[in-house]
C-alpha cells in the first residue's frame, strides 16, 4: 500500500506519471527513447536532516532514493533509464559552469558561483509571477534572498564553497559543492 511517506512525494510523482506516460507513447508509436531522471542526493535540505538525524549524509541520500524508487515501483511507473545522481556529475557541473562564467551568465563571490538573472531579460516569464512573488518564493524555498554575496536576490547559485563539515568537490573557484539549481 501507498505510506504517509509516498503521499509527501505525490507532487513530485505526478511529474514523473507524466513523463511515464509520454515514454510509453513514444515507445508504442516506435520512437526509440532515452529518459534520464535526476537524483538530487547532495543540497542543504539533505545536509539539514542528516545532521539532525544523526546520519552520513550519503547514506541518507541513499535510503531516501531507494524510498522514492519503491514508491514509483508501487505505483507501476517504469524506472528512468538513467538516474544521474548529482554527486557523480559534479566534473560536468564544474564544466557547465565555467561556460556560463565565460559567456558572463554567471559570476564568482568568494567561490560561489551565482547565476545573473538580469542577463535573461524574460527571466520569470514563463511562471508568470512578478519580482515580489519570485523573491518571496525564493526566499520560502531556499533561495536566500537576502545573501549578501548576490549581485540582485532573484540570482541563484550554481556552485557553494565550501563550508565546515560538508562535504565538497574539487573546482577551479576552490572546493565546494554543487548548487541546488544546477
Amino acid at each position: 500500500g501507498i505510506t504517509p511517506y509516498d503521499v509527501s512525494h505525490l507532487g513530485h510523482a505526478l511529474v514523473c506519471l507524466t513523463y511515464d506516460v509520454l515514454g510509453r507513447y513514444l515507445r508504442y508509436k516506435g520512437f526509440q527513447t532515452r529518459y534520464v531522471q535526476n537524483v538530487t542526493d547532495i543540497d542543504d535540505d539533505l545536509l539539514k536532516r542528516a545532521a539532525r538525524d544523526g546520519v552520513p549524509w550519503d547514506e541518507l541520500g541513499r535510503t531516501q532514493t531507494e524510498r522514492y524508487l519503491a514508491t514509483m515501483d508501487r505505483l507501476n511507473m517504469l524506472r528512468p533509464d538513467v538516474y544521474a545522481r548529482a554527486t557523480e556529475e559534479t566534473e560536468k557541473m564544474v564544466e557547465i559552469i565555467g561556460g556560463l562564467l565565460e559567456d558572463g551568465l554567471a559570476y564568482n563571490k568568494e567561490g560561489n558561483i551565482f547565476f545573473r538573472v538580469k542577463n535573461d531579460p524574460e527571466y520569470g516569464k514563463l511562471s508568470k509571477y512578478d519580482r515580489a512573488e519570485m523573491l518571496a518564493i525564493a526566499a520560502e524555498r531556499g533561495g536566500k534572498p537576502n545573501d549578501p554575496l548576490k549581485d540582485d536576490p532573484l540570482d541563484f547559485l550554481l556552485w557553494q564553497a565550501a563550508a565546515p563539515g560538508e562535504p565538497t568537490w574539487p573546482s577551479p573557484w576552490g572546493p565546494g559543492r554543487p548548487g541546488w539549481h544546477i
